[in-house]
């Protein structure tokens, strides 16, 4: 699974084994490392393990089991996330081919009046070819 977002704490113990790759679109000096803790907490909620009262661990996660791989769209400085940074990380998740791409992005309010549509024609163009792949209507 692709998780594109601010990142992710590679040795964050709940995940540290869950992820596969890590890669930074944003050309941060920290790498992919997640400065703002989104990344790590979507992805924790994806393939997450915590330790249980036994001393073992124990899945607590919606898909225990899955791989993770991290594409950090969300600059360290907080700037706002770009939309050639996106593109790039889609463009990147497509051509690994994952079972699942995930995209928590938000913040502040949309001013575009169709939310299926970024207004960034890379963006419109990746998203459709995506979505005819994934849907055969």
């Amino acid at each position: 699974m692709a998780v594109i977002d601010s990142g992710v704490d590679t040795d964050h113990p709940a995940i540290r084994d869950a992820v596969i790759a890590c890669v930074n679109t944003t050309g941060d000096a920290n790498g992919c490392e997640d400065s703002q803790g989104h990344g790590t907490a979507v992805s924790a909620i994806i393939a997450g393990i915590a330790a249980s009262a036994g001393g073992g661990e124990t899945p607590d996660s919606v898909a225990p089991g899955a791989s993770i791989i991290a594409i950090k769209v969300f600059p360290d400085n907080g700037d706002p996330i770009y939309s050639d940074d996106i593109a790039a990380a889609l463009l990147l998740a497509l051509s690994l081919d994952p079972d699942i791409i995930n995209l928590s992005l938000g913040g502040g309010k949309s001013t575009l009046p169709d939310c299926d549509a970024s207004g960034d024609p890379a963006v419109d163009v990746i998203t459709r070819k995506r979505l005819l792949r994934a849907w055969p209507w």
